[in-house]
Parts: structure tokens; sequence; C-alpha cells
């Protein structure tokens, strides 16, 4: 790398980016972390639904790290994750 200094240039700038999304991944995580625990207890928890879980959400927020899956699946524009209904 000292011999071509162009290159020496981009992988040190590409190190110094790399920085930065660093903190916006941990950062990310977080969030979706924070959000998952609040679904798993007001949504997997039953508090939403007045103690009465439904199935459907039992297992979609039963537990954090479900939640966490499916908030990231969210995140990332997984319509799977999304029930369509007639109503």
């Amino acid at each position: 790398l000292t011999m071509c200094t162009s290159l020496r240039k981009l992988v040190l700038g590409i190190a110094d980016a790399m920085q930065g999304t660093i903190w916006v991944i941990i950062l990310t995580f977080v969030v979706l972390y924070i959000f998952a625990i609040v679904f798993a207890t007001l949504v997997g928890g039953g508090i939403v639904f007045n103690g009465e879980t439904p199935d459907a959400a039992e297992n979609t927020f039963g537990s954090v790290e479900l939640s966490l899956y499916m908030l990231f699946k969210l995140m990332n524009d997984d319509q799977s994750v999304v029930m369509f209904t007639d109503s």
C-alpha cells in the first residue's frame, strides 16, 4: 500500500467511513431492542388485548427475540409479517 498512494487513500477513507457506519448499526440495534421489549410486553403479554392474547400475536411478539426478529423484518420491508384482512 505504500507504493500506491491512491490505493492507500482509498483504503483509509473506507476505514474512516466504517467507524460511522458501525455506530449507526449499533444505534439501530439498540432502538430495535427497546421496541422489541415494548412490543413483547404490550402485544405478546396481552396488555393491548386486555389479557387475552391471540395466537397470531403470541406467535409474532411472544418473546423479545421474536419481537426483535419481526421488527427487523418490518424495518427491511418484509411484507410477510403484515397480515392483511378483509375488514
